[in-house]
Parts: C-alpha cells; sequence; structure tokens
C-alpha cells in the first residue's frame, strides 16, 4: 500500500510540476538616465539599449516602464511580483496587463522591440529621424509616459529593447523591468506542432518572396516570424543571405553555418541546399557583394 501512494505521489507531482508557470525577470530592473535629444548634440546619450534572451520554454514575456524627471521620486514597478500575484490568482491566462499597477510618468519615451537584426536600424538612426527603424510595431510603445507590453508571439530568441527620450532639452530617467512566463500550457499555445510547422514554412515562403523582391528588411522580418514558430534550416539560410545583402558579412556567415548544419540533417537537405545555392547565385548577380565567396564554400562543402 505505502507503495502504491509512493508511486501515485511521484506521478502527481511529476503532472504538477509539468504545468508548472514560473516567472523569471529577464534582466535586473534597469534605471536609464538619457538626455534630450537636442542636448545630446553637445555630449551624452539620447537612446539606449537593453538586450533580451528569452529563456526556454518561454509562453510570453511582458515588459513595462515608466518615464520621470531626474527630480522625481523613484519608483519601482514590481512586475514581476504583480505578475505572480496574477498567475497565482487564477493561472497564466489569468494576466491582465491592463490592471498592473504602474507609477505614474511625468516624461514620455519610446520603446522599440527589435530582433537581433532590426536592432542595427535603431543603432543606426538619427534624431532628425532621417532614417527608418525596423522593429515589432505590435509590442513597441511610443510617446507614452508609462506603459506595459504583453509580448504573446516573440517566444524564442534574442531581442532589444530600443529606449528613445524623445523630449528635447529635458533628462528622463527610465525605469525599466521585464519578466518572461515559462513552462507549463496556456491557451494562448495549444496549437498543433504541425499548425507551428505550416505557419513557419508560409512565413518562409514570404521570406523568399521579399529577397527575390529585394526587400531584405521585410526578409529578415519574416524570417523572423518563421523562426518564432518552428526553426527550419533552409529559413535559416534566407536570413543569411538577407543579412549578407545588407552588407552584414560576419553575422550572415555566422548565420549560413548554423542554417547549413541543420539542413545537412535532413532527407532532402543536398535539394534544399541547391535550390538555395540558385537563390544567392541569382540574387547576387551583377553585385559585388562581400563574403559571397565564402557562402559558396560552405554549401558547397556539404552538396
Amino acid at each position: 500500500m505505502v507503495r502504491i501512494f509512493s508511486v501515485l505521489a511521484i506521478w502527481l507531482l511529476s503532472v504538477l510540476g509539468a504545468d508548472a508557470q514560473q516567472v523569471v525577470d529577464l534582466f535586473d530592473p534597469q534605471e536609464i538616465l538619457l538626455k534630450g535629444q537636442t542636448k545630446a548634440m553637445f555630449g551624452g546619450n539620447y537612446r539606449s539599449t537593453i538586450p533580451i534572451s528569452l529563456p526556454a520554454n518561454t509562453v510570453r514575456w511582458i515588459y513595462a516602464y515608466v518615464g520621470q524627471d531626474e527630480s522625481d521620486m523613484r519608483h519601482s514597478i514590481d512586475l514581476k511580483k504583480q505578475i505572480e500575484a496574477q498567475i497565482a490568482a487564477g493561472g497564466v491566462n489569468n494576466i491582465d496587463v491592463e490592471k498592473l499597477n504602474l507609477p505614474q510618468g511625468s516624461l514620455s519615451c519610446d520603446i522599440y522591440v527589435c530582433s537581433a537584426d532590426q536592432i542595427r536600424s535603431f543603432n543606426n538612426s538619427d534624431a532628425l529621424g532621417t532614417t527608418t527603424i525596423y522593429h515589432q510595431g505590435e509590442y513597441s510603445r511610443m510617446r507614452r509616459r508609462q506603459g506595459v507590453a504583453d509580448v504573446t508571439t516573440l517566444t524564442s530568441g534574442q531581442y532589444y529593447l530600443g529606449i528613445v527620450n524623445d523630449n528635447s532639452l529635458e533628462t528622463n530617467r527610465i525605469r525599466v523591468e521585464a519578466v518572461a512566463i515559462t513552462g507549463g500550457t496556456s491557451s494562448l499555445h495549444l496549437e498543433s506542432s504541425e499548425g507551428s510547422i505550416q505557419k513557419a514554412e508560409m512565413f518562409g515562403k514570404m521570406a523568399w518572396k521579399k529577397i527575390e523582391s529585394g526587400d531584405y528588411e521585410s526578409a529578415l522580418t519574416y524570417a523572423q516570424k518563421s523562426r518564432d514558430q518552428k526553426q527550419l534550416g533552409w529559413v535559416d539560410a534566407l536570413t543569411g543571405l538577407a543579412q549578407l545583402m545588407l552588407g552584414n558579412e560576419s553575422t550572415a556567415i555566422d548565420t549560413y553555418i548554423e542554417a547549413i548544419i541543420l539542413i545537412s540533417e535532413q532527407e532532402n537537405g543536398e535539394t534544399l541546399l541547391k535550390e538555395h545555392y540558385d537563390l544567392l547565385t541569382k540574387t547576387t548577380s551583377g553585385k559585388s557583394i562581400s563574403g559571397t565567396e565564402d557562402v559558396r564554400v560552405l554549401i558547397n562543402s556539404e552538396m
């Protein structure tokens, strides 16, 4: 009888453990002091970035922020504690970011959510707005004194928060906190693995079309959407090609190496590599693109 109860206890713990939700800080709470954009012309920064590496089994992640004058009283958002309380009250599907208690801000700011490829456009932007910042618009927040975003579709990989003081003269002290919810199950993630693969392939086809049309930034966006569903080697190769065409040779080579390894492990790997080789040749034809020959050597080594 004791043995039966022990087995039942072990089984129950395993079931409960499989469904357990954990709230994990994505970085230590940050207070970033950014000068006004006009003042920054004479020294100092009006923008900053925070890297985000999502842990395994991330279900969703949330960031919150508040912009304040230097003289304002400091406030903690206590994001982790607030999210844990909501989960305790009704599980991960009980999370409602609109009910979070955020400190009142006094100065507005912009928060851009960028993929690893998009952050380059943020870093190369200027205060005059003459350049385009590519970002995940659904989860970015513009010209707000305080705000929150519940990120439910970008659940794997590397992202960045690009933070801008959009004020001209005032120095902005911006408090930022972010957490990931990992493990367990959620109605947001009950799609079958087959459905995820199908979505990944559809986004991958869109990335292919964007490369054929010469829109490499959009190709990177679709490739990232594909990877968020399921990592596919042939789509990673498209990411490498887009990076190559945008002049990011070093990153492109790293991406290609990972992609070629994944593709080579598939039964139809040689066919996929030949198809990509043809696309590479077509895309770079008549252009002097640094790194092209290195990529050809990598692909030929596995064909």
